[in-house]
């Protein structure tokens, strides 16, 4: 079956690298530490995992940025939320907004912010664009209930009286 989509759903990588301005806001924020998905090519920190080193197979201390592969994003946002708690680390991600799945109800419900992106995000060194939302997720030691947001051309709306 023919659909005009089939060209823009492919994608023969899960490597996609961050873009700066994206990431240079966040590490101004949050002074990252580790990259934990990254490859030779498209790290932001010299202290980085690769598909070869496999960061699930650690533990998340510190501060800590995931940019993880989108094919497996609920392995990675479980570990992201449970190293948070056992660590006390932080770890933000980049994650495509799938509230429809378990776990998002199961972690991310559980973060301390989600900051939703509102455009586009275009990845650094392809022509491939993020079709789907996405957010930032903030995993990190809180009390209290998530903050939600949303982020619009760089600048932030608060949302505290969003009942979920």
């Amino acid at each position: 079956m023919y659909s005009k989509y089939e060209g823009k759903m492919l994608s023969l990588s899960q490597e996609h690298e961050t873009p700066d301005d994206l990431f240079e806001t966040l590490h101004k924020e949050f002074n990252f530490q580790t990259d934990l998905a990254a490859s030779e090519l498209n790290h932001k920190l010299s202290h980085y995992y690769t598909k070869d080193n496999d960061a699930l197979s650690y533990n998340w201390h510190g501060r800590n940025w995931l940019n993880q592969p989108f094919n497996k994003v609920g392995k990675w946002v479980e570990k992201a939320y449970k190293d948070s708690k056992k660590y006390k680390s932080t770890i933000v991600m980049l994650v495509l907004v799938k509230a429809n799945t378990n776990w998002w109800r199961d972690y991310i419900f559980k973060a301390k912010e989600v900051r939703f992106i509102n455009q586009k995000i275009q990845f650094k060194n392809t022509e491939q664009g993020l079709r789907f939302p996405a957010c930032i997720v903030v995993f990190q030691p809180h009390r209290g209930s998530t903050k939600w947001r949303v982020i619009k051309n760089k600048s932030v709306e608060t949302r505290n009286d969003l009942k979920w």
